[in-house]
């Protein structure tokens, strides 16, 4: 079980230092039970990483990707939906007494202190940014019936035609 992600700087060479992991994703459970927008997230295959570190002066550069492949409900019928994320990944860390500087692409800017960098927090902010705001089976699902709950991608129902609106039901009963 893997609840750090770490790298050593002094492992860095001339030439950077390559990471290919594959990783169980144990320390992203927190962030299924934390997503407003996504509920009931599972997990369905390990994390992998991929990802070149290198030094530029004092900074260290991570560039690279991860993917993750979750099931998920979907928001209007229920249905379980496989997806994937695949987000890339690019940090820049600079030693705490450095300034952080703004960068304008999509580069994330953090600071680190002695040898040893985690980078767990990164990838976990990562993969929950990654998330869809709303998760659909597809762009077209009818979601359910409101009023029976049948599945009305798959079947169909006679509720909306015998409905009528609560603010008009009271002149049902008047005649001409």
């Amino acid at each position: 079980m893997m609840n750090k992600f770490e790298f050593d700087i002094n492992e860095i060479g001339e030439n950077g230092l390559h990471i290919k992991s594959e990783q169980a994703p144990d320390f992203l459970n927190d962030i299924s039970n934390s997503l407003f927008c996504v509920e009931n997230i599972k997990f369905n295959s390990n994390l992998f990483i991929d990802a070149n570190i290198y030094k530029d002066q004092k900074q260290i550069v991570l560039n690279g990707s991860l993917s993750l492949k979750y099931v998920s409900p979907c928001s209007r019928c229920l249905t379980d939906v496989n997806l994937q994320i695949n987000p890339e990944l690019n940090l820049i860390l600079v030693p705490n007494n450095e300034d952080v500087f703004e960068f304008e692409n999509d580069t994330v800017v953090s600071s680190y202190s002695g040898s040893t960098i985690d980078i767990t927090d990164y990838l976990s902010e990562m993969v929950s940014v990654s998330f869809p705001a709303k998760i659909l089976c597809d762009q077209d699902c009818k979601g359910l019936c409101s009023d029976c709950g049948v599945d009305l991608n798959m079947d169909s129902c006679n509720c909306k035609e015998n409905w009528i609106s609560p603010d008009f039901a009271v002149l049902k009963n008047y005649k001409n």
